[in-house]
């Protein structure tokens, strides 16, 4: 079954420290953006795209992505693409609260026509990418900084994997086998660069790729620049 139907439902302190001000500075200079606290829980899906199945991979997306809009998906999701190759996707929804997922399963299952189409994608993706992994990921603010949640609403984000005791400049969100991944969101391509390269080999340099998403409001209200009109 298609991850939208489920889910669309280790460093060192001085380096961490490091990377909270590179991301500081950047959202510093461009004025403040209005950013909410971070979700309570993520559904997280990660898909590795095949080499050479890039450009079918981004076709069938879009496709998705036109179907999600005509049928009515109930919820928002981002889709973060990685910088480097073979390529990762990571397919974000935020849940608010425990009853705002069960409300969005309930949506799901009561939309058939969406439900088939989402099915027929789900399965002309299965040449395409290895097996995804679908996750549920807790918010841990005894890991995360004070910062407002700006994933999706900034154009590029660094993920990285934490341990336990570290306090990273972003958001922390504890996996269903106990590891922590941090959520560093970043203004452009040469801030991810930096903020990457502070917090070490481990992490992962991600940008927005808005045709794939569907973008919640205050991520446009925020940043309509990011989410024009064709890709909302």
């Amino acid at each position: 079954m298609s991850a939208r139907i489920t889910m669309r439902v280790c460093l060192d302190r001085n380096l961490v420290l490091l990377a909270v001000v590179l991301v500081a500075a950047p959202l510093a200079a461009q004025g403040p953006l209005e950013g909410q606290d971070p979700p309570a829980v993520i559904g997280l899906t990660i898909e590795r795209i095949k080499p050479g199945n890039e450009e079918r991979y981004d076709a069938v997306e879009r496709e998705l992505a036109g179907v999600c809009k005509r049928l009515g998906c109930p919820n928002a999701y981002l889709a973060l693409e990685s910088f480097t190759s073979p390529k990762e996707v990571y397919w974000l929804t935020e849940y608010r609260t425990e009853a705002d997922a069960a409300r969005i399963a309930a949506a799901y299952a009561s939309n058939e026509p969406l439900l088939a189409e989402l099915r027929r994608g789900s399965a002309a993706k299965e040449a395409l990418t290895e097996p995804p992994a679908n996750l549920t990921v807790r918010y841990r603010s005894d890991s995360s900084d004070a910062s407002p949640w700006l994933v999706g609403i900034l154009p590029f984000a660094v993920v990285v994997e934490v341990d336990r005791s570290t306090v990273v400049g972003g958001a922390v969100f504890e996996l269903p086998d106990g590891s922590r991944l941090a959520f560093v969101p970043a203004a452009n391509a040469e801030d991810t660069n930096a903020i990457a390269a502070a917090l070490g080999p481990r992490a992962k340099r991600f940008a927005v790729h808005a045709a794939w998403s569907k973008p919640a409001s205050a991520w446009i209200i925020a940043n309509p620049a990011l989410w024009p009109p064709t890709d909302r």
